[in-house]
């Protein structure tokens, strides 16, 4: 661990995950960037998840939860008490290169003002319960346009070395970014980083701009890339 660099808390919050909870936290192990610290928050999954988690990865905090609340709001939970410098938002589906962790802080200290990172999300399937690794881009973050049109950047299209340059954006999107935890708390309402009535589409779209609106920039940074 190098207590040098920033502590950045990873939070995954997953609900019956058994499928590609192995492979999230098996790429999350192999980061080059070692001081970070791990709590993950379990919806009440009704499958094999948190005995997966109990047993092969018992050094990673689980906090299990009686409900399912959702995504951002088991965020929110996992916020409360978060001691990095920085956030990264984890999915179960979600593997991440090996330097991503350390490639995205690097992004985020360039300036005060970064609240947020976006990396280059590209998508991969399972086959035989091993991941398939492909070039789709699944996501580069949000733009939105005059008429108010949100729009998922590169989703769909083949990655061909046609979005390397690094380049501030509207918005992150809700599968990896990597938040200063700062930036986080100086945007809740009321105590809240999404409206609580809402339920696990959409809320990731809603927290960004609401950063937006509270000065915090948001950048893409190809180089920290994940699947």
């Amino acid at each position: 661990m190098d207590n040098n660099k920033p502590l950045v808390t990873v939070g995954l919050v997953i609900w019956n995950g058994e499928k590609y909870v192995r492979h999230c936290l098996r790429a999350l192990a192999k980061q080059t960037y070692q001081n970070f610290e791990v709590v993950i928050f379990d919806n009440a999954s009704t499958d094999s998840t948190v005995k997966i988690i109990a047993t092969e990865f018992p050094y990673y905090r689980l906090i299990r939860n009686e409900k399912n609340i959702g995504m951002w709001n088991g965020h929110e939970k996992l916020l409360a008490q978060a001691k990095g410098e920085w956030y990264l938002v984890l999915s179960a589906d979600v593997i991440l290169d090996e330097q991503l962790i350390e490639k995205a802080v690097a992004a985020g200290m360039v300036n005060e003002h970064i609240g947020a990172v976006q990396g280059k999300i590209l998508q991969w399937h399972l086959e035989n319960d091993k991941p398939v690794f492909r070039k789709t881009i699944d996501t580069l973050g949000f733009e939105i346009f005059r008429k108010r049109r949100i729009g998922n950047i590169g989703h769909g299209y083949e990655d061909h070395g046609q979005y390397e340059k690094p380049c501030e954006i509207f918005a992150v999107e809700g599968a990896v970014p990597l938040f200063r935890t700062s930036a986080m708390r100086d945007t809740l309402l009321e105590g809240h980083l999404i409206d609580p009535k809402f339920f696990w589409y959409g809320e990731d779209f809603d927290f960004a701009w609401r950063m937006r609106l509270r000065g915090w920039q948001h950048i893409y940074a190809p180089q920290a890339m994940a699947w």
